[in-house]
């Protein structure tokens, strides 16, 4: 996650999901932008039978971690973001999104 200083807004990224980018006017809207984002995707997706580019592995932490409801035991994305260096990011493989 970075600080748009023109846009006065966090932007975050998602590697994972060919750098799909999203923003808000707070850290914690940015991450449930995020999350919404990243289950709108898997949503559009599979509704037309498109296969997301991912290893099944990889699509499974991404769904659990973005609280997609097919998932058992959903949890929040901010459980699946760290922070280093001021940054936030999130990985669905357990590498950082850089």
């Amino acid at each position: 996650m970075e600080y748009d200083e023109d846009s006065g807004s966090f932007v975050t990224y998602v590697k994972e999901l060919h750098r799909m980018s999203t923003y808000g006017e707070t850290e914690s809207a940015a991450l449930d932008n995020t999350a919404e984002m990243i289950r709108g995707y898997i949503k559009s997706m599979e509704a037309n039978r498109k296969r997301i580019p991912l290893a099944s592995s990889k699509l499974a932490e991404l769904k659990r971690v973005a609280g997609c409801a097919d998932v058992l035991q959903p949890r929040s994305f901010r459980q699946g973001c760290r922070s280093s260096a001021g940054e936030t990011w999130f990985s669905a493989c357990g590498d950082p999104m850089r």
